[in-house]
């Protein structure tokens, strides 16, 4: 969805007119990330609820393990949205930004179970060789955070879960909620950077 938002409105010549209102390029962009963010996450909040009151009903005790889960399935709907934002203001044209979009999610979901692949490299290569599979991948940061902050153990997690717990002790659970943030981070202060010096033409 996001990576269609700018492209569209530049394609269709609705950007240039948009931007001879007195608003500025910043206030612009930062309202439709808003405006995606309030949208996209609005989707995953109900599903998350709706799914909650299916599994606790009354429970009320099972509905915190749901909210620490659902505020990281939040952070990376928004990593994801700010990746798309940025091929949405780099693309001139409206399906290669979604033919992109699309292969960058698959990309990241088809390697979101880096399981065999990081023995493989672990072996040939020694340990550190499997966390940038996990740290250049936000939905696996994802994957092995909701455990870790709703009470599991991350040697529980498989072979890379193990790994990690081995290199990184006690603050595995900082490094990877902090890899998290960069991502975000990173790709909303992107977009910001490229709009502010986008060629509406």
């Amino acid at each position: 969805m996001g990576s269609t938002v700018i492209v569209d409105e530049r394609e269709s010549g609705t950007l240039e007119y948009m931007m001879s209102n007195p608003i500025s390029r910043f206030e612009f962009i930062l309202g439709r990330l808003l405006g995606m963010a309030v949208a996209t996450s609005a989707v995953v909040m109900l599903g998350y609820g709706i799914a909650a009151v299916g599994a606790y009903n009354v429970n009320l005790a099972g509905y915190g393990l749901v909210a620490i889960t659902l505020m990281i399935a939040l952070v990376l709907n928004a990593v994801m949205l700010g990746i798309a934002m940025t091929l949405s203001t780099l693309s001139k044209r409206k399906n290669s930004a979604l033919g992109i979009a699309i292969f960058i999610w698959f990309l990241f979901t088809s390697l979101s179970n880096v399981g065999f692949l990081s023995i493989v490299f672990t072996l040939a290569s020694g340990p550190w060789t499997a966390v940038p599979f996990v740290l250049l991948n936000p939905i696996q940061l994802a994957t092995y955070l909701v455990p870790g902050l709703t009470g599991g153990d991350l040697t529980s997690q498989g072979s890379v879960g193990f790994l990690l717990a081995h290199l990184f002790h006690q603050s595995a659970w900082v490094i990877l909620s902090a890899a998290l943030a960069i991502w975000l981070i990173f790709f909303v202060c992107l977009t910001l950077f490229i709009f502010t010096r986008l060629d509406l033409a």
